[in-house]
């Protein structure tokens, strides 16, 4: 996809690249949004997103700082809504199931997540929460 815009719209490869992957995994994250959602309507089922971060180098503090957190579909499309959280963003969000007080239901889960936080350099004495 990069090397169609920089060829069809004679942008150059960071621009191409950055458009690429916010369009591309925005348009991802919608679709599962969406999907979640009507599972919710469909099923029954009791849903939350947790947003999962890349914990890389270049996370931003915000993305970083809502790794693990748990989010409605509305607040996940509202979040990516504003001040380019979208751009460029290598978050996930993954529906996990909820009890009706919107506990995680998979206490493992929620381990691995913890595991993940502890293993980034992310969180060092230079990023602090």
């Amino acid at each position: 996809v990069a090397a169609e815009l920089k060829k069809m719209q004679g942008i150059n490869e960071f621009r191409a690249n950055r458009i690429a992957r916010t369009e591309i995994t925005t348009a991802l994250k919608r679709a599962s949004l969406d999907e979640a959602e009507q599972a919710s309507i469909d099923y029954g089922l009791q849903t939350k997103q947790m947003q999962i971060s890349a914990l890389s180098p270049t996370t931003r503090i915000e993305h970083a700082n809502r790794h693990g957190k748990l989010f409605t579909e509305n607040e996940v499309r509202d979040w990516m809504s504003r001040d380019a959280n979208s751009i460029n963003c290598k978050c996930t969000f993954v529906s996990v199931l909820v009890d009706s007080e919107g506990n995680v239901v998979n206490d493992a889960l929620i381990g691995r997540i913890d595991k993940m936080r502890e293993a980034s350099k992310y969180f060092d004495k230079t990023h602090k929460e």
